[in-house]
């Protein structure tokens, strides 16, 4: 490319674009024809208009990939025509599926604001002039007030303008993204479907000027989950309020503990809670809200014991984000919550209803990890809901599993499944003295990160892509995810009767794969796993019949993954039932489960030996290395390596001839 300093500004530009017109043309000889041809970008960044922060050159995107707005400290106000009228444009006309909103570090808009904010004769009763030398009423002041504003509401006033600007930067990106679902257009997309029918995401990002990378603030939200909620939540004003509603979620957080999960539960939630404005109409509440966590916490720590802090932790979070947005104010109570090492469950209840009934409370928990080790297993709760007077009621009963990992260890998830029948064991049921089984009750309900992958065959039209990008492409298609569901393992082997006997399951195939995806993305999958339905949610109750193992009296509302959370290799899951009423005529005793005459589940005698033998391993492992990780400064590696080189260093001390001393007389 020829010298071109010294030339003034413009002509610079002008001879560099003929230079990379020249340059693209040689590499990419159709480029140009094909972009005249038209534009179909995936993306519309509402970005600052900073030099600095040029949208196409830090994503490395061509052109055609980005449809772009940019304004002073990235804006979007609500009667702003010049951006709405570009969004509706993207997302209606260009089909745009993601719009981003980006601030950066150092933005000179949100630092002028800042400013204005911290000086303590700031009038907010009136308009503000942000920019002090030009009147209130100007283009500029009028713009940046609402960020001055947002500013000020802060209180950052005691804190130094270095330490508070990065703050305001990341809450006025809040801001705008919730302007952003705010839009007419947006809401459009979302409840009544977008005009060319693409799901849009919305999204905030900071680009660090220092470092040249984009932070991801983790606060995406969109579809698909929202249209299928708002169908969800109408089909629940349709039924009678004597059926329960029991709302399932699953979530394998990826050993992260307090970081694995998002402050923020209502995409994961919201079938409970108000997911925005256009969704805060007043709807029923689930009656019984389950929540499961696997891999809750670093391994170590889990198999110390130290899983109840976290757990604790969930509680409080899910029980009050529950309550502060439950759609008609309902107030929840924890029926019971159990944890084992990694594997962790809680049941609310709703406490105008369910919660008043609830008696008989069992928790349990079992390992199949080596030496039965709660690394993988199941933990399970158990509670009778009272009936009217000379009734027993019905029980329910929940199960979070996490079994053993691997497309090809098949055969290991099986055993796992049989020894959980087996040694997750209540009190006693019909018989006085034998332990019950998860079968034995009126509803059976089991969640988690079941591990079950797709096998597919080496003749299947996609088999040679599975480890490309072509492939997740390809499974965007609810149309071939449908065909990849005779490949899914759980559903092949629960037909021949080997696994979750007598169990039924929504659509899982509507919702993308909730696995394996590359952490910090929404809908990426890492090549290193053939994506699959690894977390899902099965269930039957009392009056599902044997002979209809594909029907259920259990109206499957709602089933689908949640793609915006992004730390975890895993994508949250959740279903919302609707159990059926029971007949008047009913028996006063507790109904239970009718199952295939062929199978017969029968407690394993052996279980809380095998129970307790998992146990004292867990804890011996647990404890040996977390103390090489605290030896190695967060690493077990580096620890059991200072421990050797400790124990070879005192060795060597020990064993050292003593030099300077004289040979020892005979006394």
């Amino acid at each position: 490319m020829p010298n071109t300093h010294g030339q003034n500004p413009i002509k610079r530009m002008l001879t560099a674009n003929a230079q990379w017109a020249e340059d693209v043309a040689r590499a990419e000889p159709s480029f140009f024809e094909d972009s005249a041809k038209g534009q179909s970008p995936h993306t519309l960044w509402i970005g600052c208009a900073d030099s600095r922060v040029p949208d196409a050159v830090i994503t490395g995107a061509k052109p055609g990939d980005i449809f772009v707005h940019r304004n002073i400290a990235n804006q979007l106000h609500l009667k702003d025509d010049n951006v709405l009228s570009v969004l509706r444009y993207a997302v209606d006309y260009l089909g745009v599926e993601h719009v981003v909103i980006v601030g950066h570090t150092e933005c000179g808009g949100a630092a002028a604001c800042l400013a204005a904010a911290q000086n303590p004769e700031l009038n907010l009763d009136g308009p503000i002039a942000t920019v002090g030398n030009l009147p209130a009423d100007s283009a500029l002041n009028r713009w940046l007030e609402p960020l001055t504003r947002l500013a000020a509401s802060l209180k950052l006033s005691s804190v130094s303008h270095a330490e508070a600007l990065p703050v305001v930067v990341e809450e006025n990106v809040k801001a705008q993204v919730e302007n952003l679902a705010n839009t007419i257009t947006i809401t459009d997309a979302w409840t009544k479907g977008s005009r060319k029918g693409q799901d849009v995401w919305i999204h905030g990002w900071v680009y660090d000027l220092k470092t040249g990378k984009l932070k991801d603030l983790n606060i995406s939200r969109g579809p698909p989950q929202s249209k299928s909620i708002l169908d969800a939540w109408i089909m629940a004003e349709t039924v009678a309020e004597d059926r329960v509603l029991v709302q399932i979620a699953s979530y394998n957080t990826n050993l992260q503990g307090v970081l694995g999960l998002p402050q923020d539960l209502v995409d994961w939630l919201a079938p409970t809670l108000q997911v925005s404005s256009f969704l805060s109409k007043e709807r029923r509440a689930p009656d019984i809200v389950a929540v499961g966590f696997q891999e809750l916490l670093p391994l170590h720590l889990g198999l110390s014991g130290f899983s109840k802090a976290v757990i604790e932790d969930r509680n409080a979070l899910i029980l009050s984000q529950i309550e502060a947005h439950a759609p008609n104010k309902e107030s929840y109570s924890l029926i019971a919550k159990v944890v084992n090492v990694g594997v962790a469950l809680l049941v609310y209840g709703r406490d105008d209803g369910i919660a008043r009934k609830v008696q008989d409370v069992e928790t349990t928990w079992t390992g199949c990890g080596p030496l039965f080790m709660g690394n993988k297993g199941a933990v399970g709760i158990r509670f009778r809901v009272s009936g009217p007077e000379g009734t027993a009621g019905e029980t329910y009963t929940f199960v979070n599993c996490h079994l053993t990992p691997h497309q090809p260890k098949l055969k290991q998830r099986l055993a796992d499944y049989r020894h959980i029948v087996g040694s997750l064991l209540f009190a006693p049921s019909s018989s006085p003295t034998a332990p019950s089984t998860i079968y034995d009750t009126s509803h059976l309900f089991l969640l988690g990160d079941f591990n079950f992958r797709l096998d597919i065959p080496k003749t299947y039209s996609l088999y040679s892509k599975i480890k490309t990008g072509e492939f997740a492409r390809e499974i965007d298609s609810e149309k071939v995810r449908e065909e990849l569901r005779h490949f899914d393992q759980l559903t092949v082997e629960k037909a021949k009767g080997n696994v979750f006997v007598g169990l039924r399951e929504g659509d899982f195939w509507k919702f993308k794969c909730s696995y394996k995806y590359k952490v910090g993305e929404i809908d990426q999958y890492s090549t290193k796993r053939t994506p699959s339905w690894t977390d899902r949610v099965l269930y039957t109750t009392y009056s599902d019949s044997p002979e209809t193992p594909e029907k259920s009296a259990v109206s499957n509302v709602l089933y689908t993954s949640i793609p915006s959370y992004t730390t975890s290799d895993h994508k949250p899951i959740v279903a919302v039932l609707h159990m059926p009423a029971r007949p008047a005529d009913a028996p006063s005793a507790t109904p239970e489960l009718r199952l295939p005459a062929s199978y017969t589940p029968t407690p394993d005698p052996l279980a809380n030996v095998k129970r307790y033998t998992g146990r004292v391993a867990d804890r011996v492992v647990g404890i040996v290395w977390w103390l090489f990780t605290l030896l190695g400064a967060g690493s077990g590696v580096f620890g059991v390596f200072n421990f050797i080189v400790g124990v070879s260093a005192w060795t060597w001390w020990r064993v050292k001839p003593i030099t300077g001393a004289g040979p020892v007389s005979q006394v």
